[in-house]
Parts: C-alpha cells; sequence; structure tokens
C-alpha cells in the first residue's frame, strides 16, 4: 500500500475531512475491551496502592484519635476533682441527699435494683454536676473548652485522614497509568509529566467542575454531564495524540480529534462502567465496606483502561501511515 492510499485510510477511519460520521468505531471498542480483560492484573497495582495509603490514614487517625480522647478525658478528670476540692461541702450535701432517697432498711435485692435504676443513675449525674456548675467558678466553661478542643482535633485528623486517602487515589492512578503505557509510551520527561501528572490533574477538574455544576445548575444536569464526558474524551484523545505523535508521520490532530471517535470513546466507557456497576450492585449484595474497597480500585483501573483505547487507536492510525 502506498503512502498516498494509508493516508486515505486514515482518513476514513476519522472522517477528518467532513467529520459527519457518527458512527462509532467498533474496531476501537472492541480493542479497548480486550484491553480491559488481558490488563486485568494491572488493578492489583491499584488496589496495593490504595490500600497502602488507607492503611496508613486508619492507623494515624486511629492512634492520633485515641490520643485525644485521652487527654480529653484526662482533662475532665482534673477539672472535675479541683471542682470537688473547691466545693467539697456542696457535694458532699448532694450525694447524702441523692443516696439519701434510697431506702437502706427495706429488701437488699429491692435497693440494688434502685441504685442500677437507669433514671436514678441519670438524675444523680445530672445533680452531682448542676451542683458542680453552681458551686464552681467557670466549671462549665471548662469542660466546654475541653469538649471543643476534642471536637476541633478530630476534624483535623479526620481532614487529614481523608486527604491521606485521597493522596493514595491520585497516586495509584498514576501508577495505574504509568504500568499500562510503560512498554508503549515514549520515556521523554516531557510526554511522561503530561500523561502521569497533567493531564490525571485536568481531568480530575473537568469531574470537579462538572459535579459542581450538576449540584447546582439541576435543569442543566444531562447537558453539563454529556459537555463534561465529551470533554474528558476529548482531553484522552489529545493526549494520546500528543505521547505518540512522530513527526515523520503525517498525523494531524484533527485525524485523531474527531466526532466519531469521541462517540466510540464515550460508548466503550459506558460498557466498562455498565460492568463496574453490576459488578458493584453483586458486592453490596455481599458486604458494602467490601464493595467500596474493591470498587474504587476498579473504577480507577477502568478510566485508565478507556485512556489505554485511546493510545491504541492512535497508535494504529500511526501504524498505518508508516512507511513499509
Amino acid at each position: 500500500m502506498q503512502k498516498g492510499s494509508k493516508r486515505e485510510s486514515v482518513s476514513k477511519r476519522g472522517e477528518s475531512g467532513s467529520d459527519k460520521n457518527l458512527a462509532p468505531d467498533f474496531g476501537m471498542i472492541k480493542n479497548t475491551l480486550k484491553n480491559f480483560g488481558t490488563n486485568l492484573i494491572y488493578v492489583f497495582v491499584t488496589m496495593g496502592t490504595v490500600y497502602l495509603f488507607m492503611l496508613f490514614a486508619i492507623l494515624l487517625f486511629a492512634g492520633s484519635t485515641l490520643q485525644n480522647l485521652s487527654d480529653t478525658l484526662s482533662g475532665i478528670i482534673e477539672t472535675v476533682g479541683a471542682s470537688i476540692e473547691q466545693s467539697s461541702a456542696s457535694v458532699e450535701e448532694f450525694l447524702a441527699y441523692a443516696f439519701g432517697k434510697i431506702n437502706w432498711d427495706g429488701n437488699f435485692l429491692q435497693t440494688i435494683a434502685r441504685i442500677l435504676d437507669t433514671k436514678w443513675i441519670s438524675e444523680t449525674v445530672k445533680g452531682f454536676f448542676d451542683t458542680l456548675s453552681m458551686s464552681t467558678e467557670g466549671f462549665d466553661a471548662q469542660i466546654n473548652a475541653i469538649l471543643t478542643n476534642f471536637s476541633n482535633k478530630l476534624s483535623v485528623d479526620l481532614g487529614i485522614a481523608v486527604s491521606l486517602v485521597a493522596l493514595g487515589v491520585w497516586i495509584s492512578n498514576s501508577a495505574t497509568r504509568y504500568v499500562l503505557r510503560r512498554r508503549t509510551a515514549k520515556r521523554g520527561i516531557k510526554n511522561f509529566l503530561l500523561a502521569h501528572t497533567l493531564v490525571p490533574f485536568v481531568q480530575s477538574i473537568v469531574v470537579f467542575v462538572a459535579g459542581i455544576l450538576f449540584a447546582f445548575i439541576q435543569w442543566f444536569a444531562i447537558l453539563v454531564l454529556v459537555a463534561a464526558v465529551a470533554l474528558w474524551a476529548i482531553i484522552s484523545l489529545m493526549n494520546a495524540y500528543i505521547i505518540f505523535r512522530d513527526k515523520n508521520v503525517p498525523l494531524t490532530p484533527k485525524d485523531v480529534i474527531t466526532s466519531r471517535n469521541v462517540v466510540s470513546l464515550i460508548l466503550v466507557g459506558l460498557i466498562i462502567f455498565a460492568i463496574d456497576i453490576v459488578l458493584c450492585v453483586g458486592l453490596w449484595y455481599l458486604n458494602p465496606i467490601l464493595c467500596v474497597l474493591i470498587i474504587i480500585p476498579v473504577f480507577i483501573y477502568s478510566l485508565n483502561i478507556i485512556d489505554l483505547g485511546s493510545d491504541s487507536f492512535v497508535l494504529g492510525l500511526i501504524n498505518i501511515l508508516k512507511c513499509d
């Protein structure tokens, strides 16, 4: 086949001239679904990275929370102890009144039942702290300050834990992208940073903005969602073109970013995510926690496989245009 005829073949596949052919490219869809199955082993790379950061976040959060709880209880005990010393007379008087309501001369079992009665215990505890509040200056303020400090530290610890998990998801996405492309993508630092840092960041921004618009502009929710998905597909195709372009091959962005190719990429994405949803529903019936732990790595893997579909398509166009 001559170079001219190969160029014509590329034009027919992409319909770059008129861009009127919206029929899906079933070759791209079939190849992407094949990649989804043959590269499934790499989902464990995603799982390992996500789980490592989750484990680190849980251990850090648990350790910090236990220390925070210990400090809070110590502070409360110290405050209560100091308050009792300052108002010992009032406390003794209240306790004498509370326990005086129990008939110690009656049936032993009735006496024990009275002591263990929930209402009596709650009233006694409430009265005890009310006595401290009235007889000790600043008692309520000190307790509230201790509890507020506990709540603030808990919020900070939770924020750190969530940030670690988010970082793990980000790194797992880049790691999965790297292992899937390590044999085919150019290894130049510019292309590496573009493929593994800039493009995932831009795609994440697209998803984030789409989520905000989806929440606040409900009348245009479907339109916003379709536009975001289309933009994500365009970015994926452009990324593949930049990474695999060859100066000796007459391939232009118009040959790659066409309506047909965008539709094909969105369609195969919908098929793959439908598979993910079926898997999620099945796992949810088994165990909701197990479902969350598995579906997050699978979702990340699926996103990268769809991007790999763009890579395979562009490489196919380049191979058509290369001379024998």
